[in-house]
């Protein structure tokens, strides 16, 4: 079995090219590279997840809006003629398939049939001659051109789960009884895993050959991963009915966010390690760097002081107090978040 680039020989001849072989040598020298190692990487196999305050809030409003009216408890969203509260127990369901507790994040697996993920792009400029002799303009970088739109494409459940998920996560971003915009300030993140091919050869924790008769163990291993820190959600899901439609229900949403570099083999999260964070790489005498805790106090009013000064414009979505009231078959706790 071929090994990646044939690791531990040597690669090639002196001349890359082989400019003064023969043509036979000349085709012998690319065609066995080309046999031995030329191969792609498809781009399908990834995972997309959500977290962040309001990625939780909107699973509180969902968790909520299944089991009975906003404003009304006592009227139950039950199914016709029975007391089964069936879209609550939908929620429940999607909740548990999709969401892991532990970490708090919101993974898409299967439901995110594609993520464009644009590169970054520089802005020269053009500077005047340097050169006495000849009439040359030189390209100097003045900056990165800004980060682009994160695109999700989505194909959603029989139950509309996705749907009513980036519906709700587009709105906590507002409120709406005002129709006013809250803070986006570190409220939602985005991560994309890559995997690719992976081939190792066996080897003790020691760095010794194993014993085992297989040389060689392919895999697929997480190659690169893109990290969306303090996201917006641009638009909430596109519907399009038509008596018509008889294909699966998809839909588009488009991420803002603010840095557009992305780290080279990188597979840990890194977040902004700005001044908007507990732990910022200026701060020298910072003793535990907490990169992902957002410095609220500094940047922002928090819900209680707000209502404690009854500003005009501190209306939410819902009183957060209300998410986490009893009523029924709770499912999403406040530990949970």
């Amino acid at each position: 079995m071929a090994t990646n680039y044939q690791r531990g020989t040597s690669a090639g001849i002196g001349d890359p090219l082989n400019r003064k072989a023969s043509g036979d040598a000349y085709l012998a020298f690319y065609m066995d590279k080309f046999y031995a190692a030329a191969r792609g990487h498809l781009l399908n196999k990834y995972h997309v997840g959500f977290w962040g305050e309001y990625v939780s809030e909107a699973l509180r409003v969902m968790d909520r809006n299944a089991y009975a009216d906003k404003y009304t408890l006592s009227n139950t969203k039950t199914f016709k003629d029975t007391g089964d509260l069936h879209w609550k127990a939908a929620f429940n369901d999607w909740l548990d398939m999709f969401y892991d507790r532990s970490s708090k994040v919101l993974n898409m697996y299967w439901a995110c049939e594609s993520a464009t993920v644009k590169g970054n792009s520089a802005n020269p400029m053009r500077f005047g001659s340097l050169d006495t002799t000849k009439q040359m303009q030189y390209p100097l970088l003045t900056g990165d051109a800004g980060p682009k739109d994160l695109q999700l494409q989505i194909v959603d459940d029989p139950y509309m789960m996705w749907y009513q998920f980036f519906n709700a996560l587009f709105n906590v971003q507002f409120s709406p009884l005002v129709l006013k915009a809250r803070s986006t300030w570190h409220k939602i993140n985005v991560a994309i895993d890559v995997y690719s091919e992976a081939t190792t050869i066996q080897r003790s924790g020691t760095g010794q050959l194993a014993t085992q008769t297989a040389p060689y163990i392919t895999d697929i291993a997480l190659n690169q991963m893109f990290e969306f820190n303090s996201a917006v959600l641009k638009n909430s899901p596109d519907m399009k009915l038509g008596f018509s439609e008889n294909n699966p229900y998809k839909f588009s949403v488009s991420f803002a966010y603010p840095n557009c570099f992305h780290g080279t083999f990188k597979t840990q999260l890194r977040y902004l390690r700005d001044n908007t964070r507990d732990g910022s790489d200026s701060n020298a005498l910072e003793k535990k760097t907490d990169y992902n805790t957002f410095r609220h106090s500094f940047y922002e009013e928090t819900y209680r002081s707000l209502q404690a000064t009854k500003k005009a414009y501190t209306y939410e979505t819902f009183n957060p107090t209300e998410y986490y009231s009893d009523y029924g078959m709770r499912t999403f706790k406040k530990k949970d978040d």
